[in-house]
């Protein structure tokens, strides 16, 4: 198993579309079922304002995960760990979309399992990340057709009450 380091510019993404994600039809009396999923993953209120809060929380996760991500690096090659950079882009960018941010985020957490190279901070935000996985993993199969024909309940045909 080789574990990369991966770009500053895919964690940046990952925060922007999260935190995307997690505020949108997010408010005082209302919220997005991904939205209020999401935001419980992140441990933020479900209703709110446009505080910012589910953008902070999504900006202060990725940024743990990309210093677990260097640490995981370094821990696998012997080599010092590298200096995280900032997650920054373009103003305009777009966010990902649920599919893209779930692949997006599979292959951040695959490339930051390195066992004992983290504290347990770092381990919680990988908890956290798990969470915010099946949130969307949940989110992606609810939108399946396949899903959607599905029977909710499935009885037998031969039961009776």
């Amino acid at each position: 198993m080789s574990t990369p380091l991966l770009s500053p510019y895919q964690f940046a993404i990952a925060a922007h579309s999260l935190g995307h994600h997690a505020s949108e039809g997010r408010t005082m009396k209302s919220c997005a079922m991904l939205a209020s999923q999401l935001c419980r993953a992140l441990t933020v209120e479900v209703f709110g304002c446009d505080d910012g809060l589910p953008e902070a929380a999504a900006q202060t996760l990725i940024f743990d995960l990309q210093r677990t991500n260097a640490n995981a690096y370094a821990a696998r090659y012997g080599k010092r760990t590298p200096k995280v950079q900032p997650l920054t882009l373009e103003p305009d960018t777009e966010p990902l979309t649920p599919i893209a941010l779930l692949k997006c985020l599979q292959c951040i957490r695959y490339n930051c399992d390195c066992g004992e190279a983290i504290g347990e901070g770092l381990r919680a935000s990988l908890t956290t990340l798990d969470a915010v996985i099946n949130v969307l993993r949940d989110y992606v199969i609810d939108q399946l057709p396949e899903y959607n024909k599905a029977e909710w309940f499935i009885d037998s045909p031969s039961h009776t009450i």
